[in-house]
């Protein structure tokens, strides 16, 4: 009985563990997740067990093995039908569908995927992971090409509840693709215009505030998405609109985990990077190498 309990109290450790490690060192997921699924195959399955595999999947998915890490992945997910493991289940849904099954299915049932998961975490009363699946998906139905109208006033609504909740550190990213969402239909003078909608921030305002979560790195790269895309599209080919490290930090640094909006900013880095190189005529340089860079590691 005591050793159950020490079990019990260790897994839920490793859990809490998970969660921080993946916004503060995402490089520490793998050494977490093994330790998860060590205590499983040791002592059985119990309530954390799915998110052992899924971080473990993850982490396969990062390196290459996709076809294993999705195994893990929908095993973790199966899992999730021992009642056991329902105080899990919105997290389970974010990480397996965010950062591994993705890749091998339709953005469209991703996104419909963490609305499930957005469910779940209310009825367990996951604050976090309720926040969480929803605004990603409203990310990855932006991703996969949704109407602007709709998106905007998705995420608008998001934004208004975060901040009647003073749930400030999840609102900024989503302030960003607000703002993203009126350039691409209004176009630039957006930024310079102020608070369009009085309930909403700006993105200037988001991007002078002086809080901790934006120096985070991943609040940092999904802001250069959107910078990146906006030059390629509005064609504002300059050093200054370019200046983007998406395909770095993702690609060679491995900062954080590949994913629906940074696999789409990687690809408009590239196609940045290859019309830059285009109107300046010249083939070699840190342009060309990113631009290679980003062609090299695009799969089919």
């Amino acid at each position: 009985e005591t050793q159950g309990k020490r079990t019990i109290t260790l897994t839920k450790l490793y859990a809490n563990l998970s969660d921080v490690v993946h916004f503060a060192k995402p490089s520490l997921v793998l050494a977490v997740s093994l330790k998860m699924v060590d205590i499983t195959l040791k002592t059985g399955l119990n309530s954390v067990s799915p998110l052992g595999f899924s971080h473990y999947g993850e982490f396969l998915a990062s390196i290459g093995k996709l076809t294993e890490g999705c195994r893990l992945g929908r095993i973790a997910l199966k899992m999730l039908e021992n009642k056991i493991s329902s105080g899990f289940k919105a997290s389970v849904i974010c990480y397996t569908y965010q950062t591994i099954l993705w890749a091998s299915t339709p953005l469209q049932t991703i996104a419909s995927a963490h609305l499930l998961g957005e469910r779940a975490g209310r009825q367990a009363g996951d604050f976090i992971f309720t926040v969480l699946n929803l605004q990603l998906s409203i990310t990855t139905y932006f991703v996969a090409g949704q109407s602007l109208d709709t998106i905007k006033s998705n995420i608008r609504d998001w934004i208004v509840k975060m901040r009647s909740q003073n749930s400030l550190p999840f609102v900024g990213p989503s302030i960003m693709m607000h703002s993203h969402c009126l350039i691409l239909e209004k176009g630039l003078h957006i930024l310079e215009a102020g608070r369009v909608d009085d309930n909403v921030p700006s993105e200037n305002e988001v991007l002078a505030a002086n809080g901790k979560f934006l120096k985070h790195k991943l609040f940092l790269i999904v802001k250069e998405c959107y910078q990146v895309m906006r030059a390629f599209l509005f064609r504002q080919i300059d050093d200054a609109s370019g200046d983007t490290n998406i395909s770095n930090s993702i690609l060679l640094e491995h900062e954080h985990q590949l994913r629906p909006l940074l696999l789409c900013g990687i690809f408009y880095e590239g196609l940045f990077s290859f019309q830059f190189v285009l109107n300046s005529r010249n083939k070699t340089g840190k342009w060309m190498e990113r631009g290679e860079l980003v062609l090299e590691n695009m799969k089919c």
